[in-house]
């Protein structure tokens, strides 16, 4: 009885009722199902998601900024061993300073990793919180290595190995920063 009159009315009012569009935030049936947006509320039916190319650059300039950090973490790791060598030739406190470049060395690998990750969720438009504290790090690990590296550099007459780091740290910086403004700005496409 598959052709028979009440069956066939029968799907056919199913067909209209499941036709009808609900409102996600009224609640209300709408009837028209060309509706693009709810006659009660207005809540717009299709959601347009325009992405843009923000998160890919942000992406793009947080890896550069931590391929950068890590160099420099290298540079102050390999110049706090000089440091501690070369002791006898500086006036200045040596351990001070070698803890110092120390310090930053580790704090630019660990910004690395922390950059490096963030940078490939930023390129899948994913854990923009997550990835954004990476890209803090390393806000802060260039800000730490270019203005630190000013001081050390004017204590130790090294200026060479040193402006190497501070030239680092501020690009990286800079890298980051503009990066940090695209994921604000394009924070709604994150998921």
């Amino acid at each position: 009885m598959l052709f028979s009159k009440p069956y066939i009315r029968k799907r056919i009012e199913k067909e209209q009722v499941d036709s009808n569009l609900k409102c996600s935030n009224c609640g209300k049936e709408v009837t028209n199902e060309d509706a693009v947006f709810c006659p009660y509320c207005a809540k717009s039916f299709k959601e347009i998601h325009k992405n843009t190319p923000l998160p890919i650059a942000a992406g793009v300039l947080t890896t550069l900024s931590s391929c950068i950090i890590v160099v420099a973490g290298i540079l102050s790791l390999v110049s706090s061993l000089f440091f501690l060598v070369i002791s006898y030739d500086y006036k200045i406190s040596i351990s001070f300073v070698s803890g110092f470049l120390l310090f930053t060395g580790i704090l630019g690998i660990i910004s690395f990793a922390f950059g490096l990750t963030g940078g490939v969720s930023f390129l899948k438009r994913t854990r923009i919180i997550t990835s954004t504290v990476g890209l803090s790090l390393l806000i802060v690990s260039g800000i730490l290595f270019s203005v630190g590296y000013i001081w050390i550099a004017g204590l130790s007459n090294d200026f060479f190995s040193m402006s190497l780091i501070w030239i680092a740290g501020i690009i990286a910086s800079i890298l980051s920063i503009i990066g940090l403004v695209f994921v604000a700005v394009s924070r709604a496409e994150f998921k």
